[in-house]
C-alpha cells in the first residue's frame, strides 16, 4: 500500500471514529454535526489549505471550527509536525486543533502542543494484547430439543360408563377431540395423575428418541377432559412425532465490537475503548 493511499485510510477510520462519538452525544445539535474528510479553505493569506478531518457547530451564534490532522506514522511524531499544524490552524482562524496518530508523541511534540491548545491523542486499532487478562471470545455451542408433537390419541372408552352418562352415542360413531394441547387433560385421582397433553409432550415424551413414538397409559377411574366434555377411558395410546436436536454453534468476538482505542496525551489523560456504536468505556 502507498504512503498516499495508507494516509488516506486512516483519515477515514479517524473521521469514522469521531463520527460515531459525535452520535451518542446528549446535545442532539452534536448529533447533526457534519465531520468532513480532505476539507479545503482559504487562509487569511488566500492560499487553499488542507484538512484531513473537519467539522463545525455554532455556540451562542458564534461558529466553531475542529480541525483533525492524521498521522499515520510507524515512529513518534516530532515537534515540527505539532508546530506546523499550529501555523495551518492559526492562518485559517481553526479554535480547535487535534492531532491523531497510531504510534505517539515526541517530549517536544506534547509541550508544543500545549502551549498551542493542541489536543495530542493516539487513535489506533484494537490489538490482542489490549485483552490481557480479559476474555476475548466466547466459543457457544447450543443444543435444544423442540418438544413431541402429538399425531393422534387412541383412548380405551369405557363402555359401561358411556352407555350411562352418554346414551345418545350411537355404537360405532366417532368422538372429535379438539382444542389446544394445554385445554386437553389425562386425569385419575385414584393414580394421583393429571396432566394436560402439553404437559405430557414436555414431560413424559420428551425423552423419547427421533422418529415416531408411542405412549401408553392404563388408568382406573381415567377420564379425558376436553374444554367442552369429559369421557372416561380404561387407557390411552398417544402417538406423537420427536424431532432429531438442533445444534447450533456462536461466536461472541468482543474485539469485533471496539472500533477504536484511543489515548489522550494532553488535556485531560485518559484512554478509552471507543465501541461501534459511539459508546466510551475507560480502558
Amino acid at each position: 500500500m502507498n504512503t498516499v493511499r495508507k494516509g488516506t485510510n486512516y483519515e477515514q477510520y479517524v473521521a469514522n471514529v469521531y463520527r460515531a462519538i459525535l452520535s451518542v452525544e446528549d446535545d442532539e445539535a452534536y448529533k447533526k454535526i457534519y465531520v468532513e474528510q480532505n476539507k479545503k479553505i482559504v487562509d487569511r493569506n488566500g492560499s487553499t489549505r488542507q484538512i484531513d478531518v473537519y467539522w463545525e457547530f455554532k455556540i451562542a451564534s458564534e461558529k466553531f471550527k475542529v480541525a483533525i490532522e492524521c498521522k499515520n506514522y510507524e515512529s513518534t511524531i516530532s515537534i515540527d509536525v505539532v508546530e506546523s499544524f499550529r501555523t495551518k490552524l492559526k492562518s485559517l482562524g481553526i479554535q480547535k486543533g487535534i492531532l491523531a496518530t497510531k504510534v505517539g508523541f515526541q517530549e517536544g511534540a506534547v509541550r508544543s502542543a500545549k502551549e498551542g491548545n493542541i489536543t495530542l491523542v493516539q487513535i489506533r486499532k484494537v490489538r490482542h494484547e489490549d485483552f490481557e487478562g480479559m476474555i476475548q471470545v466466547i466459543n457457544l455451542q447450543i443444543k435444544f430439543q423442540i418438544p413431541p408433537h402429538i399425531t393422534s390419541l387412541n383412548p380405551v372408552w369405557d363402555t359401561g360408563w358411556f352407555k350411562k352418562n352418554k346414551p345418545n352415542l350411537n355404537k360405532g360413531c366417532q368422538i372429535c377431540i379438539s382444542g389446544p394441547t394445554n385445554e386437553i387433560f389425562l386425569k385419575d385421582d385414584k393414580l394421583n395423575f393429571c396432566k394436560s397433553l402439553f404437559e405430557l409432550e414436555n414431560s413424559d415424551l420428551s425423552q423419547s428418541p427421533p422418529g415416531n413414538n408411542e405412549w401408553r397409559k392404563d388408568f382406573e377411574e381415567g377420564f379425558l377432559i376436553t374444554p367442552t366434555d369429559k369421557y372416561k377411558i380404561h387407557g390411552i395410546t398417544v402417538s406423537y412425532t420427536t424431532l432429531d436436536p438442533i445444534e447450533m454453534e456462536s461466536q461472541i468476538d468482543f474485539k469485533s465490537e471496539i472500533l477504536a482505542i484511543m489515548k489522550y496525551i494532553t488535556g485531560e489523560e485518559k484512554n478509552l475503548m471507543i465501541l461501534r456504536d459511539g459508546t466510551e468505556k475507560k480502558y
